[in-house]
């Protein structure tokens, strides 16, 4: 018979024990994960500050390792186990919020970038890096949303998070201004003076009286400051977040903010219009102007709903009235005058792509793809090549086809509903949302002197975050010798650390339904002018909007993720984590690395050097067609200096043809490797390179037939070839898409293409051009 042991109460006293301190150690390390996760989310908005990103910067990777930093936040939220502060009330939740169910929103995001990802892969047209570069930013969007709805569960970050958002607004409004009084006339001055090499030192090729140098020029002259942007109008989505939300808190808190307070907000406003005027926006100042009508309504203070909105509609028409008389007589007279052809033009590319979509209704064309495949749908009145259509709703369906956008609608639809269930909550629970003031705001509040030591370091941790990464991105940029714009940034920082030193406490007296509003509405007026101006492929304006919607989508149970579901989640990071190393980040660094040797190497003049490594970027990513086509730019410099060397001239062949299995569908390319083509037959001579020449720029006018260029460059190489009838024919074509439109661009005689004809040593250096119009005179 076995023994039985005796369990002493001592016993159990030790076993609790450790049981105690081994918990105590499990909650310090989480404590410690919620304080580095807010960090983290403020270190993310720091940096899209400064690696904004667009389109083609997406494409080509710029955004690679901010999902990087999405899928290490998304694993720091699921360490932390995150949770509200234990002072917010939790709320008595019930239906399609209450268990499992509060989940269907990150299923929503998890499903969209799912989607965008077999997306990229089912394109078959399109270039695969591209793709898979752009659909990564679709993935972070999604770990971002996921883990930033569960930090933005504590009202301090929430509220820390609109200061920053305005810090940041107002640093790049400082530099806008800066750019648009001193470095953009600067730039113009220069290039008056020399525009050969302002045009030379920004990598154009653009000749004298060629439509690339009135575009070029219309960009220098006409267009606005754009600060760390590319695009004026991608600045000014974040200068109007930065303005709405700093009229929202003056709106509704006016008699509460102490002096310093109220010139903070005052300065920061002041700042953010100033800048948004200057970028000379149209859409964002529609988006300003109804965006401040419906934050004169949505604080409205007292029950006359009808009042108030009178008085919005009287000063909103008053301020727009004033503001476009201002820029009347103080603006330049094409703001106005373009505004039409502007719309006319957004009105075009969006029949496009829809005509797009009807002929790819399940994936669009895929993330990545929409400049390749969008002249294929051009309109033959349109000149601009896009890389986005203008508009979030269009690029998701063009991303990601009809089920992308169905995804999406139920993204913003559980949204909705969201918001909608708290504010019935706070009804059903006496409370009256529509009331602004600290007592009925449909959520408990603690007042400035009763909030807890933890939501105190919890606001701190975001500064704290947010300062390692400005500190983070300057001493990487001086490492790299690529820092940010100093002349401007010794104004723009300190001026915008003033405003958030001075504005950071004033909204811990702020009711969690008026920041709720606020999200609301800053959600309203971006999206509204992302309706005509852009897309959510820029990383620097997207993140404003992931935030909005992850603080609208919060959770509302005091835990929202169990240590069940923590483990999952953060095996799921570390995944994605792997998955974008070696699908994507470990290639594509690995090519800019063997880049840089092979474009020190050709500065020196080292050839040898400058091929083995152009070959070892071309190997190191299997995906990629830019360095492959880099690749043939310079081996195409080396057979022409060697006279035709048949070893240069195999490798030549190769290269072109690898650029061609790679590039998939894309028309530019084509357009370049048949230039290619032809200025080795201007040197050569040799029929084989014009019929190699004729083949790829007709394949490119095939993809592309609205192109006045690649029409009148085919005539060209037609009437060499002897084909007479061809050649008439391509040309009446380009004469007649040249004169649609009523764009001076389009003209044949700003249209400069390759001679193509045998002209010896005279083209060794340079591809020899004329004039379209000439050349094709000939032809009569």
């Amino acid at each position: 018979m076995a023994k039985r042991r005796v369990v002493r109460s001592a016993d159990v006293d030790s076993v609790q024990v450790k049981t105690n301190v081994h918990l105590d150690h499990r909650q310090n390390l989480r404590g410690l994960a919620r304080h580095v996760a807010a960090g983290w989310l403020g270190g993310l908005l720091v940096y899209v500050a400064y690696h904004t990103g667009d389109s083609i910067a997406v494409e080509q990777g710029s955004a690679l390792w901010l999902s990087v930093f999405a899928f290490a936040f998304l694993g720091l939220v699921a360490i932390s186990g995150w949770s509200p502060n234990s002072h917010v009330e939790k709320a008595n939740v019930s239906g399609w919020q209450s268990g499992k169910q509060w989940w269907l929103f990150d299923i929503g995001v998890a499903a969209l970038a799912a989607w965008m990802m077999m997306a990229a892969f089912a394109s078959s047209s399109g270039n695969l890096r591209m793709a898979t570069n752009e659909a990564w930013l679709w993935v972070a969007a999604a770990a971002i949303m996921a883990a930033a709805r569960r930090v933005l569960a504590d009202g301090s970050v929430r509220r820390v998070i609109l200061v920053l958002a305005v810090v940041i607004a107002t640093g790049l409004a400082v530099e806008a201004i800066y750019q648009d009084w001193i470095s953009i006339p600067a730039s113009q001055a220069e290039y008056r003076s020399d525009p050969d090499r302002v045009l030379k030192a920004a990598g154009v090729d653009a000749p004298p009286q060629s439509s690339l140098r009135m575009v070029f020029e219309n960009r220098l002259f006409d267009g606005g400051p754009s600060a760390t942007f590319a695009l004026a109008n991608s600045l000014a989505a974040v200068l109007l977040v930065g303005a709405i939300v700093s009229f929202a808190v003056l709106r509704s808190s006016w008699k509460d903010l102490t002096r310093l307070q109220l010139q903070g907000w005052s300065i920061a406003l002041l700042g953010c219009l100033s800048g948004l005027l200057a970028t000379r926006s149209r859409s964002a100042l529609v988006a300003m102007i109804l965006g401040a009508t419906v934050v004169w309504v949505l604080f409205y203070r007292g029950s006359l709903r009808r009042r108030a909105i009178a008085n919005a509609l009287l000063v909103s028409g008053a301020v727009g009235v004033a503001l476009v008389l201002a820029l009347a007589a103080f603006g330049n007279p094409e703001w106005f005058d373009s505004a039409p052809l502007s719309l006319e033009f957004r009105l075009q590319y969006w029949r496009s792509t829809w005509q797009m979509v009807l002929d790819h209704p399940l994936f669009g064309c895929g993330p990545g793809n929409f400049q390749a495949i969008y002249d294929r749908y051009r309109e033959a009145s349109t000149t601009e090549q896009i890389a986005d259509p203008h508009n979030f709703i269009f690029e998701t369906l063009a991303s990601g086809g009809l089920v992308g956008l169905g995804i999406l609608t139920a993204i913003a639809a559980s949204v909705v509903r969201s918001v909608r269930k708290r504010r019935l909550e706070g009804v059903a629970n006496g409370l009256d949302p529509d009331v602004n003031s600290l007592t009925s705001s449909g959520y408990s509040v603690a007042s400035p002197a009763d909030l807890p030591s933890q939501e105190t370091a919890m606001s701190a941790s975001v500064w704290i975050g947010s300062a390692i990464a400005l500190f983070g991105i300057w001493a990487w940029g001086w490492i790299t010798r690529q820092t940010p714009d100093f002349s401007a940034a010794k104004y723009a920082i300190p001026i915008a650390v003033w405003v958030g030193w001075s504005a950071n406490s004033s909204l811990r007296q702020v009711t969690d339904d008026t920041v709720d509003r606020i999200f609301i509405t800053v959600l309203f007026v971006v999206l509204l002018h992302l309706s005509a101006a852009g897309g959510f492929t820029v990383p620097g304006v997207a993140m404003f909007v992931w935030v909005g919607v992850a603080a609208l989508a919060r959770p509302q149970q005091t835990s929202v993720m169990s240590n069940e579901s923590s483990l999952p989640v953060t095996c799921v990071s570390l995944a994605l984590l792997v998955a974008l190393m070696v699908m994507s980040l470990s290639p594509v660094s690995s090519q800019h690395a063997n880049l840089a040797i092979a474009e020190a190497a050709i500065r020196d003049r080292i050839n040898r050097t400058a091929s083995d490594a152009l070959q070892a970027a071309v190997d190191a990513d299997r995906w990629g067609f830019e360095l492959p086509l880099y690749q043939s730019e310079f081996l195409r410099m080396e057979l022409i200096r060697t006279n035709d060397d048949a070893n240069y001239r195999q490798q030549w062949e190769t290269a072109i043809g690898r650029v061609l299995d790679r590039a998939g569908e894309n028309p530019s390319v084509y357009r370049q490797l048949g230039v290619q083509r032809l200025h080795v037959y201007q040197v050569f001579g040799r029929q084989e390179d014009l019929n190699a020449a004729s083949e790829l720029i007709a394949k490119a006018y095939q993809w592309a037939p609205a192109s006045v260029w690649l029409a009148a460059q085919s005539a060209e190489i037609a009437r060499e070839q002897g084909d007479l009838e061809l050649a008439l024919e391509l040309a009446d074509r380009a004469s007649s898409l040249a004169q649609l439109g009523e764009n001076l661009e389009r003209q044949l005689w700003l249209q400069q293409i390759y001679v193509a004809s045998p002209l010896g040593k005279s083209a060794s250096s340079q591809a020899v051009r004329d004039q379209a119009l000439a050349l094709l005179d000939r032809l009569k």
